[in-house]
């Protein structure tokens, strides 16, 4: 995670970045100032929705996986990118100062 560009302290806690929208839009923890979430971690985000629907499409069309069915297997399999995607969001991705 980058630091705030305000006061250089870390804006966030891991837990608090995956919680709900944090990720996009946060107050630093540190000196409160508004903060937005920059490209790298748009991209980020993008990339984990689009890992969210590859891993459902597959696992729906090519492992006969039923939605109906195995819906807690589905959602295992769909949470996989989400947490790792997650982690890597959090110490690559960044804030900048809301204007």
């Amino acid at each position: 995670m980058n630091n705030c560009p305000s006061c250089n302290e870390p804006p966030i806690s891991l837990g608090g970045w995956c919680n709900g929208l944090n990720s996009i839009k946060c107050k630093c923890k540190s000196c409160g100032v508004d903060l937005l979430a920059n490209l790298a971690t748009w991209v980020i985000l993008s990339t984990i929705v689009l890992a969210m629907c590859l891993t459902a499409y597959i696992s729906i069309t090519q492992f006969d996986v039923h939605f109906k069915q195995d819906r807690w297997l589905l959602i295992g399999l769909v949470s996989i990118p989400v947490l790792l995607g997650s982690v890597i969001g959090y110490f690559s991705g960044g804030y900048k100062v809301k204007a």
